[in-house]
């Protein structure tokens, strides 16, 4: 978008999240200025972390600048004061190179800060008309307010939550089940379909030979699944329990195959497991379901220790999780209660003053 005569312009918030709003707000500084600059104020412990909120303004907007600045004001959620202006002013001049013609705002800041900056006040929709969202309205109710954010943000406000077991424990059932009653995405195990192609290709289950080679394309692969889920997500409304991805096994999960198919160290998979761990697993019991073959499943005997060791996993990843036991139905209510249990303690926003805002 090309500028309206003017060389640069600022525009300052907290983005939390980005809205609607904010990204009008955005193109309309663009619209006027050759050059803009975002500055995203980082709010002690606010969530999400700023350095999330710019990585998804800066792919929202590829041409602006998002510059992160730990927060100077000093007044919590109040009004800002004459001072947080002088303090702003004093930064930018040490911080940023040059001058910026225009301060683009829709708070009352925004002049004070215009004159201390020797630019030009424009102020923008400052009574919401045009777009009628704000970032109180959407940290009170996300479902409401879904569709005022972007689908880059949508699909990065999204959890996963992770079913591993052992071969014939119910997982699969249980993400389906879950998916299903929560009204979430379902990624399904890459894993899976490798072993039916690469049994296919080699005549049969028994003459499969397993490399390093096959197992790092199921890393990847299943990790390209888990973000394809996320974007479907983010054009689809969310259930009550806010937005979350149901995975079927991930790299975690595969850990505990790389090292059950090949005599060589794990240490590659629990590395890129780690760089993306999800928010919560769920491990099924394999006490309570009897073992069905079907067709390239190889370990019965091995269950037990399948299953011991992915509850290992779990809880050495620094994660919630949790074992679910009993019927389908008792499986998927101990899910639900997991999931209800993880928004209560880990609230999706949470602002300088320590407000949280969790699914009721």
């Amino acid at each position: 978008m090309l500028g309206g005569g003017y060389g640069s312009a600022i525009v300052v918030g907290k983005f939390l999240p980005p809205h609607a709003g904010h990204h009008s707000l955005i193109e309309h500084a663009q619209s006027l200025a050759d050059r803009v600059l975002v500055l995203l104020v980082d709010g002690h412990g606010e969530l999400p972390s700023a350095d999330r909120r710019a990585l998804w303004l800066q792919a929202i907007h590829p041409e602006v600048d998002v510059v992160v600045a730990a927060d100077l004001c000093r007044h919590g959620t109040d009004p800002c004061v004459i001072e947080c202006s002088d303090r702003w002013a004093a930064w930018l001049g040490n911080a940023i190179p040059g001058r910026f013609d225009l301060v683009v705002s829709s708070e009352t800041y925004g002049q004070a800060f215009a004159d201390r900056i020797d630019a030009t006040h424009v102020s923008f929709d400052p009574g919401r008309e045009g777009r009628a969202v704000s970032g109180d309205a959407v940290r009170a109710d996300l479902a409401e307010q879904w569709l005022n954010l972007h689908p880059i943000v949508r699909a990065g406000l999204h959890r996963r939550v992770v079913i591993l077991g052992a071969e014939s424990t119910g997982s699969t059932t249980l993400a389906r089940d879950l998916a299903k009653s929560i009204g979430a995405p379902v990624v399904m195990e890459a894993g899976r379909t490798a072993s039916w192609v690469l049994a296919g290709r080699s005549g049969g289950w028994d003459e499969v030979e397993w490399s390093v080679e096959h197992f790092r394309r199921i890393l990847a692969d299943q990790r390209r699944l888990e973000a394809d889920a996320a974007n479907r997500g983010a054009f689809g409304e969310h259930g009550a329990l806010g937005p979350w991805i149901v995975c079927d096994t991930d790299a975690l999960a595969t850990v505990a195959w790389w090292e059950r198919y090949l005599d060589e160290g794990s240490e590659e998979a629990l590395a890129f497991a780690q760089s993306d761990l999800a928010d919560l697993y769920l491990v099924t019991d394999p006490t309570d379901v009897e073992f069905v073959q079907d067709g390239i499943r190889d370990g019965e005997h091995l269950r037990h220790a399948m299953h011991q060791r992915f509850c290992e996993l779990s809880g050495a990843s620094g994660r919630s999780w949790r074992l679910v036991s009993g019927t389908p139905r008792e499986r998927v209510e101990a899910a639900i209660s997991a999931l209800t249990e993880f928004e209560r303690r880990q609230p999706r926003f949470v602002t300088t003053d320590n407000r949280v805002y969790a699914v009721d």
